[in-house]
Order: structure tokens, then C-alpha cells, then sequence
């Protein structure tokens, strides 16, 4: 199978090899950054052959678990977050003949096609595997815990589409959805706000605890949607 991926290595200030090697799938948007991060940290010469970390190391010649998640990706493999925190490789079944047919180069025709693949690509990288995503999600927790609370709510958004953060101001917890269609999962007692709501909030400049207890009863009580900021915030 043809590597369809993009690879470009740099010089580091320190004299070592940058190498970065595109998603092959941006199709698959929802996780597409993630895995031009993995693939990237895969091919690192330093990870992969700590030996030869000077310029005239052919970093594009490329590791064999590199090329295996490779072709795992084109074949429609997501990058999860699992239950337990760590990040972990899943597949993107085929919707049946009656659902809505997926978009780009296509997913998985079955769990059995992806198990059988994974045994043949990655099976033999096993315990590699395993370090290089313990590796990746020990640097993604690293740099959502130095976020700010509002990009953190957005990271977690574009991973599940819906969060519930408990506020020390309120005293409750809130819930925060990608948009209304997603926030009509939640239970139905949660007071929702939208990720549009969220930005019109934090726009300068944002209310102060009182303000923000008062649209928040006012959302909680009328079911109200925030419109504009500062001015007629409730629907």
C-alpha cells in the first residue's frame, strides 16, 4: 500500500532532527491534529534511534511502526481517549447500506478487518506502541493542564462534544455542548451552554460573579439562550 503522507524534517536549535509527518487522513477531522502529532513523534530519529541525532541522518527513511500506523490510519483507525485517560487506537466502522455513507477514502468494513490488520502491522511493535502512547498522552495532559479554562473546555469539546465542569462560582455543575443538537444529550435537568454562548460570555468584557450568577439563574429558569453579549444576553 502507497504511504499517502507528507514528511519534512528541521534542524532544532540544538542541532537534532525535527521530523513532522502530516495526517493522512485530514478528512477525518475530528482527530486529524492528534495524529499528525503521533506520527511525528514516532519518526523522531532521538525516539527511534537515539544513536544518530546529527543532521545527515536520513529521518525520512521511516521507522517500520511508523509506516504500520500509517497505513492504519488510511485505513480509517481513530486516536481515543479512553476511560483510563490514555489515548488509545480504535477503528471507524463503515456505516450499513440504510445510515449515511462516510466521507473520504473510507473506514473500517468490520471490528474482525481492523483486529486482523492489527495484528499483522502492529502486533510485532507491540511493546513500542504502548511507550509511544504513553509518551503522546503524557504531553497532551501536559498541555491542557497549563490551558487556560476556556481553551480547556474547548479541548474537551472537540474530543466529546460535551462536558460537565463543576463551578465554584455557581456551585453546581455546568454543562457546555459543541451546539443545541449536542446539548439536547444532556440530562434534562443540566442548565447547557452552547460553545457560541461560551465565546459571547468571555467577550470583553465578561461579567463579574454577581453577573454571571444572574444569567445563569435566568438561562436555568427560562431555558434561555444567550444572544449578545452585555446588552439582551436572554432569550
Amino acid at each position: 500500500m502507497k504511504l499517502a503522507h507528507t514528511a519534512s524534517a528541521s534542524l532544532t536549535s540544538t542541532n537534532s532532527i525535527n521530523v513532522t509527518i502530516t495526517d493522512p487522513r485530514p478528512d477525518l477531522s475530528a482527530d486529524s491534529e492528534l495524529w499528525t502529532r503521533l506520527l511525528s513523534l514516532s519518526a523522531q530519529p532521538q525516539r527511534c534511534c537515539p544513536e544518530q541525532r546529527y543532521p545527515e541522518h536520513n529521518c525520512l527513511e521511516l521507522p517500520e511502526l511508523t509506516k504500520s500506523l500509517l497505513i492504519m490510519r488510511q485505513n480509517g483507525t481513530r486516536l481515543k481517549k479512553l476511560d483510563s485517560g490514555d489515548y488509545g487506537l480504535r477503528p471507524q466502522i463503515r456505516k450499513s447500506k440504510g445510515g449515511k455513507s462516510q466521507k473520504g477514502q473510507g473506514c473500517w468494513k468490520d471490528a474482525a478487518a481492523y483486529r486482523q490488520m492489527a495484528a499483522e502491522l502492529l502486533k510485532p511493535h507491540h511493546e513500542q506502541l504502548v511507550e509511544l502512547l504513553k509518551e503522546f498522552t503524557a504531553a497532551i495532559t501536559s498541555e491542557i493542564n497549563s490551558m487556560p479554562e476556556w481553551e480547556k473546555v474547548q479541548h474537551a469539546l472537540s474530543e466529546h462534544g460535551i462536558c460537565a465542569i463543576f463551578s465554584e462560582v455557581l456551585n453546581e455543575n455546568v454543562y457546555f455542548a459543541q451546539d443545541q443538537q449536542i446539548a439536547a444529550g444532556a440530562p434534562k435537568s443540566a442548565v447547557v451552554y452552547t460553545l457560541d454562548e461560551l465565546r459571547l460570555l468571555l467577550a470583553n468584557p465578561p461579567p463579574n460573579e454577581n453577573e454571571l450568577k444572574k444569567i445563569h439563574e435566568i438561562k436555568k429558569v427560562f431555558n434561555g439562550t444567550i444572544l449578545e453579549a452585555g446588552k439582551e444576553m436572554i432569550r
